[in-house]
């Protein structure tokens, strides 16, 4: 809510610089929730005046099993994929004519997870509607090199997530085929400047 958000923002002397839409577009019965979910965010971010808008697709049980493992994970068919970048390009195309900078945000354990499909995505779905928030941390737990990406893609990324991943961890983690959730209580994610 765009009033109740203003007073708390004014009790601590805040400024809303951008939000962020973490919802299961991978599963078309859950896009309701989605849509309300961008639509709020929108509204929302347009109330306050800020512009970058972060979609992120929320973590499957498909997928959480095989977070940092690409060659295991469960892949979308044809017709699934055309969906789920359907949804993201909605999704992308409300914010944008509502003035936003949109990009997605490739995430540990959901279907957007590991470089080619962002790849694919950015391929498929048009560079003004739909940028990158590129995230150190996700990409290098995929088992991907973030500053070859980055290389390749710095025209396109908007904003940034800067995280860091324990190396000894994320070994361990894909050798034992460990989830994401207890990945993450293992520590793959730690203090900048103490991973790789």
């Amino acid at each position: 809510d765009a009033a109740l958000l203003a007073d708390a923002l004014d009790e601590h002397d805040l400024t809303l610089i951008g939000g962020v839409v973490f919802r299961a577009f991978h599963d078309p019965a859950q896009w309701d929730d989605v849509l309300d979910g961008a639509q709020r965010t929108i509204k929302a971010l347009t109330h306050h005046g800020a512009k970058p808008l972060v979609l992120i697709d929320s973590i499957s049980q498909a997928r959480a099993p095989t977070a940092g493992r690409p060659d295991e994970a469960v892949q979308m068919d044809a017709q699934t994929w055309a969906a789920f970048r359907d949804r993201i390009a909605h999704v992308a195309r409300l914010g944008t004519d509502a003035g936003l900078v949109v990009s997605m945000h490739a995430h540990a354990a959901g279907f957007m997870d590991f470089e080619p499909e962002l790849e694919r995505l950015l391929d498929e779905v048009d560079k003004d509607l739909l940028k990158i928030c590129f995230d150190t941390g996700h990409h290098s737990y995929a088992g991907f090199d973030p500053v070859a990406f980055m290389k390749r893609h710095v025209d396109r990324i908007s904003y940034m997530h800067l995280k860091d991943i324990d190396p000894k961890v994320k070994a361990d983690v894909v050798a034992n085929r460990t989830g994401f959730y207890d990945a993450c209580g293992q520590g793959i994610f730690c203090n900048l400047g103490q991973g790789d």
